[in-house]
């Protein structure tokens, strides 16, 4: 495989990661705007400052397609499940970072086999970070399960500030 060819679908898994990246500023977006507007202060800024921090990873993958001399595709998203309920709200933010996981690790398997390791450790350090934010929203749902959504939600009214 030449170049162009290897770097092509490199670009293309990467053109994946970002439409996975936008789904997530999306979904948490609105989950923590819906929050904040139902009065659960503190846990909206945590969905909020959690969709920032998928914006970080929308850059790093695209300065990357555009150093491998690709265009980064900003037009494509996959659907976005809204909650209803602080729980339905955390379990499909679970499921969307274990489908994230899967994807990242099936595109850094790839990739890896296309020797482009930076690519590869650049998805890595981003799997890292998708992986702690699966582990975090699992402790919530422990959290509810233990002391129940009401007191959940009375916890998470106000902010810390």
């Amino acid at each position: 495989m030449d170049s162009v060819d290897k770097n092509s679908k490199i670009i293309g898994l990467l053109n994946d990661a970002l439409k996975a990246e936008f789904s997530a500023i999306q979904q948490y977006w609105l989950h923590g705007l819906t929050l904040k507007h139902w009065g659960f202060h503190k846990i909206g800024q945590l969905f909020i400052d959690e969709s920032v921090e998928e914006r970080a990873h929308v850059n790093k993958i695209a300065k990357r397609i555009l150093q491998l001399g690709g265009y980064p595709k900003f037009d494509a998203i996959d659907k976005v499940s809204i909650g209803e309920d602080i729980v339905e709200m955390l379990n499909y933010n679970l499921t969307f970072e274990q489908n994230t996981i899967i994807q990242y690790r099936n595109s850094i398997h790839e990739i890896s086999s296309q020797h482009d390791y930076t690519t590869a450790d650049m998805l890595t350090d981003i799997l890292i970070e998708e992986e702690g934010h699966k582990e975090w929203l699992q402790s919530q749902l422990r959290i509810i399960a233990e002391i129940g959504v009401a007191q959940y939600l009375v916890e998470n009214m106000h902010s810390e500030e």
